[in-house]
């Protein structure tokens, strides 16, 4: 059981808090940098799709589709979204 909190505005801006009631878990500021990737990549005419690996509620992804149909209406660039539902497998090697 979570127990609500006081809104924490400087919290949600780095996404520091726990938004069990929102759509993403993703801070303000990291959600600026999904839109700024994308416009550099419609702006560069980088070919593509898109992909996010590992999410919550989608949130993230739903953010960066609806920039994608701004910033490119006509584009026929595809969005996956995907999850394991179980998290990574354990690694089989060191990585020192």
């Amino acid at each position: 059981v979570h127990k609500a909190s006081k809104f924490n505005l400087n919290a949600r801006i780095g996404g520091n808090d726990w938004t069990y009631a929102g759509d993403t878990m993703t801070g303000f500021k990291r959600l600026d940098n999904v839109f700024d990737l994308l416009s550099d990549v419609i702006f560069n005419e980088v070919d593509g799709d898109y992909i996010e690996t590992g999410l919550w509620r989608g949130g993230s992804s739903i953010f960066a589709k609806a920039v994608l149909t701004v910033l490119e209406p006509n584009s026929t660039r595809m969005s996956y979204v995907c999850d394991s539902f179980a998290g990574l497998p354990p690694g089989k090697r060191s990585l020192d």
